[in-house]
């Protein structure tokens, strides 16, 4: 029998499934080439964007740092996620 597929499942998987994978990559970069140790990063990397309403004042940026290890711990994830 087959689990319900939920996308907020599959967002959980994909996320630890990155999280997994850069982790296990960033203890195999020391013996890794340079060549495969390189990441590419998603979002501002300037200052962040922050609002200031006098009684709060919001500060709100993301940056997606992605190497080869978390590409692959997201497509595990999606495999796994798809053949349960």
């Amino acid at each position: 029998m087959k689990m319900k597929r939920s996308p907020l499942i599959l967002l959980l998987l994909v996320l630890v499934g990155a999280l997994l994978g850069s982790a296990l990559w960033s203890f195999l970069s020391p013996i890794l080439p340079s060549a495969l140790t390189r990441s590419f990063s998603i979002g501002s990397t300037a200052a962040p964007w922050t609002v200031d309403l006098l009684f709060i004042t919001l500060t709100l940026g993301i940056v997606l740092s992605v190497n080869i290890g978390s590409l692959i711990g997201m497509i595990i994830a999606i495999v796994v996620f798809y053949n349960i």
